[in-house]
């Protein structure tokens, strides 16, 4: 799993917020495309149900990321950008309140306004990782194993540590 989250942290940074207005809580969708390729991109699914489906799949990705916090190796932030943008084609609403909850709305603006992930996450995930290792040294896991283990590690930790860390402006509170 760790190794899909540089893929997943790319996914929603491209992703361009619906309309944020409250008042209407279904998103905006742009039904005419240049092309038929364009069209089967951009078009959402289907009424209530494709609603239902991306609005499960975002509460899905919240639970995870919870989760995530307390748990090693399960990353939170990617499971956060992901529910952010399921929650931005399902409803405005949850869409909002995910990106201004004041514990997992951050993470998901500092990797939107500057693909940036802060110093303490790096830190904390990092520690995880070493402490993961370590249980698996003492467990005596296959030789095989710790050497895919130690590979996919450093490369989460390797990604984790070219990151920018966010602008000092964006730490303070309003």
């Amino acid at each position: 799993m760790a190794f899909v989250q540089p893929v997943l942290l790319s996914c929603y940074s491209f992703h361009q917020p619906w309309n944020s207005s409250l008042e209407n809580d279904r998103p905006h969708h742009n039904t005419q495309a240049a092309s038929p390729a364009q069209a089967k991109v951009s078009r959402p699914l289907p009424g209530m149900l494709g609603r239902a489906l991306w609005l499960g799949l975002g509460w899905t990705c919240v639970g995870l990321g919870v989760v995530g916090a307390f748990l090693p190796l399960l990353p939170t932030t990617p499971f956060l950008l992901l529910a952010a943008f399921s929650f931005s084609r399902g409803s405005n609403k949850l869409h909002s309140w995910l990106i201004n909850h004041p514990k997992l709305g951050p993470p998901i603006t500092d990797w939107q306004q500057h693909r940036a992930i802060s110093r303490r996450v790096k830190w904390v995930a990092t520690l995880s990782m070493v402490a993961v290792f370590g249980l698996s040294l003492l467990m005596r896991v296959p030789s095989w194993a710790l050497l895919t283990q130690a590979g996919v590690l450093l490369c989460v930790a390797g990604f984790l540590w070219t990151r920018a860390e966010r602008p000092e402006e964006s730490r303070q509170k309003p």
